[in-house]
């Protein structure tokens, strides 16, 4: 008799708690897909390719960014700015722009020469990234323009002295 009380308590806990549990999963789950574009940027930026997959099973746009202001960079530029190389890969695989330059008026080839990132800028290379696109703000007086006339991956590199991206830039121009 005492361990089919133990028994009943313990069927009732157990109840309970998965009630709990998924009723918390159905309130993230919806957080999560209603969020679900920022979740994907997120991941990009921190090359977490396992959850960039999983959320792409919600419908995201591989191309656009986490909200529509400046600030707001495509998942490819946060990808390269880091030094994400499967990220990078992935979001190209999934048919993202690698010239893409959106809001944040900066591609992902200039990011990552920017920040030294020498096997993302080989990557980016190799997948048809153009060399002369020009950023529509300047970075040396930080002033925006609606014309493409800021700086190339080639004056970014430049700017931070990576004299191996530098190489590579001006070998893929003179192509």
């Amino acid at each position: 008799m005492k361990q089919f009380v133990i028994s009943k308590f313990y069927l009732r806990f157990v109840t309970c708690f998965l009630t709990f549990v998924f009723s918390i999963a159905i309130v993230f789950a919806h957080k999560i897909y209603i969020n679900r574009q920022g979740v994907f940027n997120n991941a990009a930026w921190g090359g977490n390719v396992k959850l960039m997959k999983l959320v792409t099973l919600l419908g995201v746009d591989v191309d656009s960014s986490a909200c529509e202001y400046e600030t707001c960079p495509a998942p490819i530029v946060l990808a390269a700015w880091y030094g994400k190389d499967e990220a990078v890969l992935y979001l190209l695989d999934k048919g993202a722009d690698v010239n893409n330059k959106r809001n944040w008026e900066k591609t992902a080839l200039m990011m990552a020469a920017f920040n030294g990132n020498e096997k993302t800028v080989k990557l980016l290379l190799s997948k048809g990234a153009d060399v002369t696109i020009r950023a529509n703000i300047s970075i040396r007086d930080e002033v925006k323009s609606n014309e493409n006339t800021g700086e190339t991956a080639l004056d970014w590199a430049e700017l931070r002295q990576h004299t191996k991206i530098i190489q590579l830039l001006r070998d893929a121009e003179a192509k």
